[in-house]
C-alpha cells in the first residue's frame, strides 16, 4: 500500500510539473502559460536568410543549445527563435533561402526585431511548436510534434 501511495504522488507530481513550466520570457520566473494574458501573436512572412543553432543566451530554458532562423522581411531582418536544437533541427535544416511564414509573439525583454516562433510555414509544411497558451510541444512528456 505505502509503494502504491509514493508511486501515486511522483505521477501526480511529474504531471503537475509538464504544465507548470511552460515557455517562460526571457529572465521571468512563470511560464507565459501562466500569466493572467498573453502577448499578442504576430506573423512574418520572408525569405530564411540563415539557420543558426547554438547556445542561447536570451533562453529560460534548460537546452544547452537553440535553433533560431534569421528572416528578411520588407528590408528588416528578423532573428525567431525555434526552440531545442535537438527537437526542431531537422525542420529548417537546409531551407536557407526558402520562403516562409511564421506566427511569432514577443516578451517585453526581448531585444528589437527578436521574436519566438508559436509555428512556422516552409514549402506548405507547417510546424506547430507552441499550443494556444504558447506552451512548447517539448514541455509535453512524450514530445510529440503536431504536423500538418
Amino acid at each position: 500500500m505505502v509503494f502504491f501511495t509514493k508511486s501515486a504522488i511522483w505521477l501526480s507530481f511529474l504531471l503537475l510539473s509538464t504544465v507548470l513550466f511552460g515557455q517562460k520570457g526571457m529572465g521571468d520566473a512563470k511560464g507565459l502559460s501562466q500569466l493572467d494574458s498573453l502577448p499578442n501573436l504576430s506573423v512574418i512572412e520572408g525569405v530564411i536568410k540563415s539557420v543558426s543553432t547554438g547556445p542561447c543566451e536570451l533562453s529560460t530554458g534548460n537546452s544547452a543549445s537553440g535553433t533560431h532562423i534569421w528572416v528578411l522581411s520588407n528590408d528588416e531582418l528578423y532573428n525567431v527563435h525555434l526552440g531545442p536544437t535537438a527537437r526542431i533541427k531537422n525542420f529548417v535544416r537546409k531551407k536557407t533561402g526558402q520562403p516562409l511564414t511564421a506566427t511569432v509573439f514577443r516578451t517585453r525583454k526581448l531585444p528589437k526585431n527578436h521574436y519566438i516562433a508559436q509555428k512556422i510555414k516552409i514549402n506548405g509544411s507547417e510546424l506547430v511548436l507552441r499550443d494556444g497558451y504558447l506552451k512548447p510541444f517539448w514541455a509535453n512528456k512524450k514530445c510529440r510534434a503536431i504536423w500538418k
